[in-house]
Formats: structure tokens, sequence, C-alpha cells
């Protein structure tokens, strides 16, 4: 099969990525062998690549295959799965697998398993043409999806819906949304199914187009003004999340203080 590789972490300017024949992967007796049929670009694929995560370990191995927001079909089964048949439509998230029997695995904390594989990152991901799964960590995606709509919903979908059940939305809270990038787009528009109020704060002119299309209530430009002018004209709000990360590190000082 064909897969990008990264050998070595170097500025995205020297092309660190190269694509190369490589053999398909085999599988164990728990595992999925999936045809990747999308797979999505995530910011954090670019700090690894480029190696502002070399002092964490990451990548783990080399070469690897980074992605991790991945759509295809299951292509072959292990032994002892069950869940799923071949042909099925599948989604791998980063989460690749868990011990499945520590602290925070009986507890709906799985993210934080000291055990955790993370796809691309530490095991191979989705630039491929075919990747592994664990079967206990696999999803299904339903038909009325495009495998490019479906894809960066396993990684900044899942991170928009997680904030946002936390925060214990309904209708008529408001929140208001920092930044309208890739988590951001998705916070807006999941908010809007519980009922909520959306003010979408951003710099970008596009960025801002596109919170008033997704369906904010408001939408707040700080490109230029004064602070204090901008933060009142957000007002109140009942939670307040980061949807990218230029603009979290830009205000959170600022809220502090306003407050």
């Amino acid at each position: 099969m064909k897969a990008a590789l990264l050998r070595r972490p170097k500025p995205i300017e020297e092309n660190p990525l190269s694509i190369e024949e490589v053999p398909i992967p085999t599988i164990g007796s728990q595992q999925v062998l999936v045809k990747v049929a999308a797979c999505g670009v995530c910011r954090s694929n670019l700090h690894m690549i480029e190696g502002d995560w070399a002092e964490m370990g990451l990548p783990a191995k080399s070469p690897i295959v980074p992605g991790h927001e991945i759509v295809g079909s299951v292509a072959r089964l292990g032994d002892d799965v069950g869940a799923f048949k071949e042909g099925d439509r599948v989604g791998i998230q980063p989460l690749w697998s868990t011990c499945g029997a520590c602290e925070f695995c009986l507890t709906g904390r799985e993210q934080i398993c000291r055990s955790r594989q993370i796809t691309g990152e530490t095991v191979d991901g989705g630039y491929a043409e075919y990747v592994v799964a664990d079967a206990n960590h696999l999803y299904p995606v339903p038909d009325n999806l495009k495998d490019s709509e479906a894809a960066p919903l396993f990684c900044p979908g899942i991170t928009a819906y997680g904030a946002l059940k936390k925060a214990e939305l309904r209708v008529g809270k408001r929140v208001a949304i920092f930044g309208i990038g890739g988590v951001g787009h998705m916070v807006i528009q999941i908010a809007r199914l519980y009922g909520a109020d959306v003010i979408a704060v951003a710099r970008s002119k596009q960025h801002l187009a596109l919170a008033s299309q997704l369906g904010a209530s408001e939408v707040v430009d700080i490109s230029k003004g004064d602070q204090e002018e901008w933060l009142r004209r957000i007002g109140p709000v009942d939670s307040l999340l980061p949807g990218f990360r230029r603009e979290t590190g830009l205000i959170a000082d600022r809220i502090r203080e306003f407050d």
C-alpha cells in the first residue's frame, strides 16, 4: 500500500513526509484492518511532524504514519472481533486503545489511561491506504454522512461535543466561543443543537462570517477596538469555550482581570 511516512520531524517547508510503498499491516485477534476513505488534517499533526512534541517523546516510533481523524470501511477482521463485519463504515479517533482496567478506564476517563495508545503518534495512523484499529475503539459511521464530513468529527467533533456536554447547555443559555477554528466551528453547530445562544469571538472577518452562517446569534470582532468594549459587548455568559488556541491565549489573562 501507499503511505505518508514521517522518518524525522522537521519544518513542513522541508517536506518531512514521503509517500512510500509499504506492506499492508497485519492484525491481531481483537483488531480490524480498515481501508481508509478519508483522513482529516489536525493542527496537532503538524506539531508532531515539525518536532514541537519531541521533548514529550512524540512521535513514539520512526518511521510513523500520522493522521487520527479517520473514516473508512472494514477490510479484514481479527478472529475475536464480533461487533463488526467486512464492509462496515467505521471511524477511528485519536484514542487508539487503552488498558480497559485502570481507575481512569473504569470511571469514564480513559483518555488519561497511562497505557493509552494514540493514533498517528504512538501507532500508525490514517495517512495511508490501510490502517489497523483496535476493535474496542472503533465506531460505526451512518450512511447519511459523506466520508469528508465524518472524518473531522473524530477529533474536533468529539472535542467540541465533550466540552459542551460538560458545560451542561440547554435552551436559553449563552455560550461565548473564542476563536472559530477547527474546534470552534464545530462548537457553534453543536451548541445550536442544544438551543443555546452563541456569541462567536474572533479576529478574522472570514471566521466571523462563517460563524454567522453556522448560526451564531452574535459575532464580536476583536481585531480592533478597546478590549473593555468588546468584553462588554459579549456580556454575561453561562459558558466560555476556546475554539482556537491563538485566540484563547490572547484573551485569557484579560478576561480574568475584567471579571
